[in-house]
């Protein structure tokens, strides 16, 4: 797209994302959109939630966020505002889901991308996408996964580095090299399903590299 990389701008990347995903990539069954600074667990998604939602259609798994839990913020000044005529006479945002990791089957994007034309523009791209436009689609299963999904980076390391099973999907991985050593922590952790259907002694020799340079 043709505009500057701003907070403002992301939810025109999430609607040209639909578009591409559209245009390009229908032939995958699930998309998973997560935010840059999330670790995505894929063996751990790919292994225990896919399972859960493999026959459903028009599923999205995510942190939830129930209608009217959530404040529309109406401060100008705050990189989450929301202008008076969006959500007109509204104090709280109907159902959305929290978009730094979702999980949805991609019998949605099409809709999403529809509906994106239609729907009065606003920069906070998780209440826009998963939420406004999202909700003017029919038959939508909601999966609430906020407990597999974590912000705490220390704690998150300190499961992954622990001696007891998995629980979080995602964590947030915001510091440097947080990305990395959770990444390694899976790969010493994984299962007998995940080293059967992945090619991972690839994967390990790409890291052993990696640390060695």
């Amino acid at each position: 797209g043709n505009f500057m990389d701003t907070q403002q701008n992301l939810t025109r990347k999430s609607i040209q994302t639909m578009q591409w995903i559209n245009d390009n990539c229908l032939q995958a069954k699930y998309i998973v959109k997560a935010d840059d600074d999330m670790f995505v667990n894929i063996f751990a998604l790919t292994e225990y939630l896919l399972p859960q939602i493999y026959r459903k259609e028009k599923v999205i798994m995510c942190s939830l966020k129930e209608n009217r839990t959530s404040v529309i913020v109406r401060n100008p000044k705050s990189k989450w505002y929301v202008p008076e005529y969006i959500f007109k006479n509204q104090t709280h945002y109907p159902t959305f889901c929290s978009g730094y990791t979702a999980l949805f089957s991609s019998d949605l994007v099409p809709e999403l991308y529809k509906y994106s034309y239609t729907s009065p523009y606003f920069s906070v791209d998780d209440a826009y996408l998963f939420g406004m436009v999202l909700g003017q689609i029919k038959g939508v299963h909601y999966e609430d996964i906020s407990s597999l999904l974590s912000l705490n980076l220390k704690s998150g390391l300190e499961e992954y580095n622990g001696s007891g099973p998995l629980v979080h999907v995602g964590i947030l991985a915001w510091d440097d090299g947080g990305t990395e050593k959770l990444w390694r922590a899976t790969l010493s952790k994984m299962t007998p399903w995940t080293q059967r259907h992945s090619n991972i002694a690839m994967v390990q020799q790409v890291m052993k590299r990696a640390a060695e340079q």
